[in-house]
């Protein structure tokens, strides 16, 4: 199940990210879904190795 949230971008980032959605025909929202999985699969990584003191 999907839910809303709201986050505040900096504008160039926001730009980058209608430019990117617009050339490859995919939903920004996708885009963002998608960046922000890479995000955590890689923080997590961080962490399983103990680079974080948690």
């Amino acid at each position: 199940m999907k839910k809303r949230v709201t986050f505040a971008l900096e504008e160039d980032l926001i730009v980058e990210l209608k430019t990117i959605s617009k050339e490859t025909m995919i939903p920004q929202s996708r885009l963002v879904e998608k960046a922000v999985e890479d995000l955590l699969t890689e923080e997590q990584k961080k962490i399983d190795q103990g680079a974080f003191d948690v």
